[in-house]
């Protein structure tokens, strides 16, 4: 009887319960919740090994990425999301380098990459994609999408490239800044009138007040700036 008393003994079986409910939080824990920090891995559909070269998102659920790392003779894939990246599925392929993604809005989105100025444009979500006609022959690094008229890209690989503007949606085009050694790579306009943009040789940054017909470089502030974006007027991130 006294070993049947110490078995169930008050103290020890409140210390039992007491560590056994710790270890069962840590378990639960480490298996329902996200690790510290509120990072958790998101998995891609088979995308042959490609690396992501772009992503961008519309809403916190809704988003588009595209593969591509500045080489030649291989398929990229275009993929989209709409639960928050947690699944992810091709929505074409293309057999073309890609460089950026950049939407309106849901339905409206660019793409652009190498392979004689490959630029190409939906208006249903990626459903269907046309070309966008432009006059770069070599490999386009940037674009920036002001409005469906008025879209902005760069290309700083060949003499031939440079700023360009269209304010048609592709039409024509205005090569609006070349500079040897001073060639622009990296474009974000603040809005119609105000942007900057970075070269892709000297790095400089370089900003316009008056909608990219004057450019002038921003002093010590030199270094190669892989993206801008800005959180209102006054903040940028680079």
């Amino acid at each position: 009887m006294n070993s049947i008393k110490k078995i169930f003994n008050t103290g020890i079986l409140s210390t039992f319960i007491f560590y056994f409910s710790i270890l069962t939080f840590i378990i639960a824990f480490n298996f329902t919740h996200t690790p510290p920090g509120g990072w958790y891995q998101q998995f891609l559909p088979n995308l042959n090994n490609r690396p992501l070269a772009d992503i961008q998102y519309i809403d916190s659920l809704l988003g588009y990425g595209i593969t591509g790392d500045h080489t030649s003779g291989d398929t990229n894939y275009i993929i989209k999301t709409t639960n928050g990246g947690d699944n992810w599925f091709i929505i074409n392929s293309v057999y073309n380098d890609l460089s950026r993604v950049k939407f309106l809005n849901a339905n409206t989105g660019y793409i652009c990459g190498g392979g004689s100025g490959f630029f190409i444009k939906t208006t249903n979500g990626g459903s269907n994609w046309s070309d966008i006609m432009n006059p770069s022959t070599g490999y386009i690094d940037d674009i920036f999408v002001l409005n469906e008229d008025t879209i902005w890209y760069t290309e700083y690989r060949t003499v031939v490239g440079g700023l360009f503007r269209t304010t048609n949606g592709g039409a024509t085009w205005i090569r609006q800044f070349y500079e040897s050694g001073n060639i622009p790579a990296r474009i974000y306009m603040l809005n119609a009138q105000v942007g900057f943009f970075s070269s892709g040789n000297e790095s400089f940054l370089n900003k316009t007040t008056n909608g990219g017909f004057n450019w002038t470089v921003i002093p010590g502030e030199n270094g190669f700036y892989y993206d801008m974006h800005f959180i209102d007027s006054l903040t940028v991130k680079s």
